[in-house]
């Protein structure tokens, strides 16, 4: 197979190999079945156990370097009832309400790289996301996780190369495989990329899979482009959610029989119910949630 490899890309490798010898051990050991077949084994398995695999680059470009063709790929080949609609998430909240709604049992969920937001909070969703879903066999593929947060790996892959353009539509990338612990790098993963058409023009099946994707993609796109948060954080849906039991139990009745809202309890409720949330979010929505009541009193 012809790998190739820019100029700058040699560099990074050397300087790579130079802090982790391991990489050209790595090299020489193919975890491809290896990965596939524990992935398969946790999520199957009688045992509860459940996994998260974290797909970043490592060498090269950090876009471009197909990490979500990686990740959709592993989601389909594990799990037969994978779908783009009910699985695939591009912020740990947007993944946290897509758990809820659609979660049954060994199921991957996927979260994309567009994380704007990475602030502790939005990660400390994610971890409480992950943790609470063991039972349940509920696995999760993540790309583009900082590298501060490598703990969320069970399994953290880490591009290191591709097949040259001339070969394309056909495309062949390897990963490296990194121990989060140790950070030594363990083997070498191979994936074929499924080609998006047929030879008369036509979408394959992946090429129709990866439509749905790009649609979905686009629509979040959208949504952070028309708001006013770059995360496309749903300010007014967690308002909702603090509102979801009716906003009397929000209001006082002044000396004159007048209603109105007491932002004090509406504060305590939302840091109750967005624990994990940053101050500047539960403001936010704080305000959202105050002009929703003034609106129906």
């Amino acid at each position: 197979m012809n790998w190739f490899h820019t100029p700058v890309e040699l560099a990074h490798i050397q300087e790579v190999m130079q802090r982790y010898p391991s990489l050209i051990r790595a090299l020489k050991k193919d975890w491809t079945q290896i990965v596939h077949d524990d992935l398969h084994y946790r999520l199957h398995g009688a045992i509860p156990r459940n996994w998260v695999l974290n797909i970043r680059g490592l060498i090269g470009t950090p876009t471009g370097i197909f990490k979500t063709s990686m990740g959709l790929c592993y989601a389909r080949e594990l799990d037969p009832t994978f779908n783009v609609a009910e699985r695939v998430a591009f912020t740990p909240a947007d993944l946290n309400n897509k758990v809820k709604q659609f979660a049954d049992r060994k199921q991957i969920f996927f979260m994309d790289e567009q994380i704007h937001d990475l602030k502790e909070s939005q990660m400390l969703k994610l971890q409480n996301t992950i943790e609470s879903c063991r039972e349940k066999q509920m696995c999760f593929i993540l790309c583009g996780v900082p590298k501060e947060y490598k703990t969320f790996s069970t399994y953290l892959l880490e591009r290191f190369d591709e097949t040259t353009d001339e070969i394309l539509p056909k495309k062949s990338v390897r990963y490296l495989v990194r121990n989060p612990e140790t950070d030594e790098f363990r083997g070498v993963i191979t994936k074929e990329i499924p080609v998006l058409n047929n030879q008369d023009g036509s979408l394959t099946d992946w090429g129709v899979f990866w439509a749905e994707y790009m649609e979905l993609k686009t629509a979040h796109q959208n949504k952070i482009l028309h708001s006013d948060s770059l995360t496309g954080f749903d300010y007014e849906g967690k308002a909702k959610e603090l509102l979801e039991e009716g906003y009397g139990q929000y209001l006082k009745v002044t000396k004159s029989g007048v209603n109105r809202l007491d932002m004090s309890l509406l504060g305590m409720a939302a840091r109750k119910k967005f624990a994990d949330f940053t101050q500047q979010e539960k403001q936010d929505i704080i305000k959202c949630a105050s002009v929703m009541i003034n609106k129906e009193i």
